[in-house]
């Protein structure tokens, strides 16, 4: 889908910032005659993120359709923001609004009708008990183990991928876990699940040490909410069983010397932060993996 016109992105900003009572972090797109927005929760629930998972919670048979359209936002997008666009989305422009006392080069009728988007995170599932795990591996094997199986009466593209993650605290405390629910909404990986979780319960970032296991190496939209997330970017450690060679899964901010690092990095002790790393473990139960990386041979996630 093309973009808006600047002239007319930037109408559209000044008037969702009027209805909205000046708020700062705003997204949207323009669906036929429609636009759809979303303001931004918190810190780390921009509007952007609010706007992609609300219309795959909103509309699900066509959110695909929806988030084909240009999502335009008024505050610069972060590596969280950016990883969702990639993988549930497909481009995001950064609109500046008219400057105040500029008169409006669009009468109100003609932007058409607006509708806000809202999204609130599913309640935690429970984590099950604490396995009190002591190895990388063994957190691995819990993961793998909270992965249901495919169920047959759900058509395959509806299935939810076949993933697991597991957040642990440095004292190597479980904290939270989950599996994948993306069948319908493309954006609730398990990583995503459970770091959500956290945050919403706690409303603190992540301290130097938390470990973060996964069965499958975290896509950009997970390794930017890990790097958000993060007291310290590049200190919460990262561990996956199976590599994705998938292009959602390159050149994540987790990666060293990826241009997503070199832009969101603010130290020299970010920029040289470890990646991810890798734990064979051939006796853990994890889901099978097909040829492509996938969990069950779709080529997506």
């Amino acid at each position: 889908m093309p973009r808006l016109a600047p002239s007319l992105a930037r109408e559209i900003a000044a008037v969702l910032a009027d209805r909205t009572g000046g708020a700062s972090d705003l997204a949207f797109l323009r669906q036929r005659d429609t636009i759809y927005f979303a303001r931004g929760v918190d810190d780390v629930r921009s509007a952007a993120t609010v706007l992609i998972q609300g219309i795959y919670a909103t509309v699900p048979g066509e959110a695909h359709f929806f988030v084909r359209n240009t999502i335009h936002v008024t505050r610069e997008p972060g590596p969280f923001a950016l990883g969702m666009t990639k993988v549930a989305a497909r481009r995001i422009c950064r609109v500046e609004a008219r400057a105040p006392g500029t008169p409006p080069s669009f009468e109100p009728g003609e932007l058409g009708a607006m509708h806000e988007v809202r999204f609130e995170p599913p309640p935690r599932a429970a984590a099950g008990r604490d396995p009190a795990a002591r190895s990388d591996e063994e957190w691995l094997r819990f993961a793998a183990a909270i992965v249901a199986p495919p169920r047959a009466d759900v058509p395959l593209h509806a299935r939810d991928r076949r993933v697991g993650a597991v957040l642990v605290s440095p004292a190597g405390r479980l904290l939270a876990a989950s599996a994948n629910t993306n069948g319908a909404n493309r954006t609730l990986h398990a990583e995503l699940n459970v770091l959500t979780a956290r945050w919403l319960e706690t409303r603190e970032r992540l301290p130097r040490g938390t470990r973060l296991y996964v069965t499958l190496r975290p896509c950009k939209m997970c390794a930017g909410l890990v790097w958000e997330l993060s007291e310290e970017p590049g200190t919460v450690a990262v561990f996956f069983a199976a590599d994705d060679p998938g292009s959602a899964a390159r050149n994540t901010v987790l990666c060293p010397g990826s241009a997503m690092r070199a832009r969101f990095a603010r130290t020299p002790a970010e920029l040289a932060a470890s990646g991810g790393t890798r734990i064979r473990e051939p006796e853990a139960p994890l889901p099978r993996m097909s040829r492509d990386g996938c969990a069950d041979g779709s080529g997506r996630r």
